[in-house]
């Protein structure tokens, strides 16, 4: 993607950020184990205590689906990056429902010259997604971008960590870019599992 394209999208990133999730569902199962008898040869009847171990289930978030504008910044290349290449930072704010606020990045774009033998060659980086009540890491894999080149770039992410109320969670997805010749649209699909819940069964 050329300079003057990317520079473009900062006036195309306001022009939408669509999030479409499924409410959030949270599953919890509580076993209560209770028996009673009474004794053959006495008037007084017995009844067993009930378990007091805990039970542990999944906790789904849900899945969620959003479409972005790349909101871009010009940066330096860092030293050793590839020769030609041209460094932006990426990011995308929205509200999504049933996760509140969202913001995805910013992850440092590095592409390369169409000619580079690193142009469509796979890489692999850290991305950090932020909700309001909560926040995941994700390592996202798809093709290195190359200066000037248009078209989609498919990709997929991995959930690897969480925090707040996401503590613990995993999930995965695609993410696909399809690169214009005046800017870049992103379109994020997948899921999210928390932490495990932990419940104990009524006494």
């Amino acid at each position: 993607m050329s300079l003057q394209a990317r520079r473009s999208r900062e006036s195309r990133a306001g022009a939408g950020f669509g999030w479409t999730a499924l409410p959030m569902v949270v599953t919890a199962l509580v076993l209560a184990a209770c028996g009673g008898g009474s004794a053959a040869s006495t008037t007084t009847s017995a009844t067993a205590p009930s378990s007091t171990a805990a039970t542990t289930s999944p906790r789904r978030v849900g899945g969620f689906s959003l479409v972005f504008y790349d909101e871009v910044t010009n940066v330096a290349c860092l030293h050793g990056s590839p020769a030609g290449a041209m460094c932006f930072l990426l990011s995308g704010h929205g509200v999504a429902a049933g996760f509140g606020g969202v913001t995805v990045g910013p992850a440092r774009d590095v592409e390369v010259p169409v000619t580079s033998s690193l142009c469509g060659r796979p890489e692999s980086f850290l991305e950090h997604v932020a909700f309001d009540r909560g926040e995941v890491t994700v390592r996202v894999k798809r093709p290195r971008l190359c200066i000037g080149a248009t078209g989609l770039v498919g990709g997929t992410f991995v959930v690897i960590d969480g925090g707040g109320a996401l503590a613990g969670a995993r999930g995965r997805g695609t993410v696909t870019i399809d690169v214009l010749a005046s800017g870049a649209e992103e379109t994020w699909k997948g899921s999210i599992t928390a932490g495990r819940s932990t419940s104990r069964p009524s006494t």
